[in-house]
């Protein structure tokens, strides 16, 4: 099965933001500055709480309030974070990872041709193979993927590739 599409920044940006959810790093990343903030929290309602001409509890229930806020609300805090900084990234690497793509899915491996270079997967090296509901990701090494648009694929080749991929 043959197939061309072509890879968009937004499309790197999305496969970035899947991965996030799956990298440790990135987990304890987002633990650490998570606890991090509500530790700042802490000591500011620690040295601003005597100032106020407020109940000493109303004020540590306000405190606690503002973490559990902070808490709710931290993921989509780091994605935007995140989305940030790699939106820069994206615009100071050069460009070879968007543009026109063809992905030749043959037998016993899989081959992605860009301009000239062709690049060959055999399916027993694949990492990992991952789908949401927009991509199909197939893993070559554990931070490095072939990032499939669903948007340039018929039903039949969707089904097709997950049956290759044992999706």
């Amino acid at each position: 099965m043959h197939i061309n599409y072509e890879l968009t920044q937004e499309d790197l940006l999305q496969f970035y933001l899947f991965h996030m959810q799956f990298d440790s790093k990135a987990k304890r990343a987002q633990r650490s500055q998570a606890i991090l903030g509500c530790i700042l929290i802490a000591l500011a309602s620690f040295f601003l709480i005597p100032k106020m001409d407020i109940s000493k509890v109303t004020a540590w229930a306000i405190s606690f309030l503002i973490m559990f806020f902070f808490l709710a609300f931290y993921r989509a805090i780091f994605r935007s974070m995140v989305k940030k900084r790699v939106l820069r990234l994206l615009k100071k690497q050069d460009q070879d990872q968007e543009g026109s793509k063809s992905m030749t899915f043959e037998k016993d491996q899989l081959v992605e041709t860009t301009g000239d270079r062709n690049l060959v997967l055999p399916y027993k090296d694949v990492y990992r193979s991952r789908e949401n509901k927009d991509y199909f990701y197939i893993y070559k090494s554990p931070s490095l993927a072939y990032i499939i648009p669903k948007r340039c694929l018929s039903t039949k080749a969707s089904e097709k590739i997950r049956q290759l991929l044992g999706l």
